[in-house]
């Protein structure tokens, strides 16, 4: 079994000394993996974007794995996506997992100007769009 830790990156906990303590003792411990969630408007409080909070947290550790939990694709346009992922990946070691789901927040969706009945087409269509980016073709 593998376990993983959640880093505290919404609310008034998700400052850099305790991420970057979170994700130190994390793999001090043997932990297999830190995890963070992804949300564009102050849900819980203060929330940083995700896959910064991973750079971040990649640069303050040596081995333990990042992963999204999970990353709402249909925020984001796929082609950014992918070199931000891709780019993480390398830079982190090939550490990098991205966890992806479609999202459940309607005020989010209307906040972004995206319909919420689009989000798993949107979602296919970022995956499809960034397995072929990944692969060296194209985007369509």
């Amino acid at each position: 079994m593998r376990l993983g830790v959640s880093l505290p990156s919404m609310g008034s906990n998700s400052d850099p000394e305790r991420l970057t303590m979170v994700a130190r003792e994390a793999e001090a411990q043997g932990f297999h993996s830190v995890w963070v969630l992804d949300h564009v408007l102050r849900v819980f409080g203060p929330i940083l974007d995700p896959l910064t909070v991973l750079s971040f947290a990649a640069g303050a550790t040596q081995r333990i794995g990042l992963g999204t939990n999970a990353l709402n694709a249909p925020y984001r346009h796929p082609l950014i996506l992918a070199n931000e992922a891709a780019s993480l990946d390398a830079l982190a070691g090939g550490r990098f997992v991205l966890g992806v789901g479609v999202g459940w927040n309607e005020e989010e969706y209307s906040a972004l100007g995206i319909s919420a009945s689009e989000r798993g087409r949107r979602t296919d269509e970022a995956l499809k769009a960034m397995r072929r980016l990944w692969a060296g073709g194209p985007a369509t």
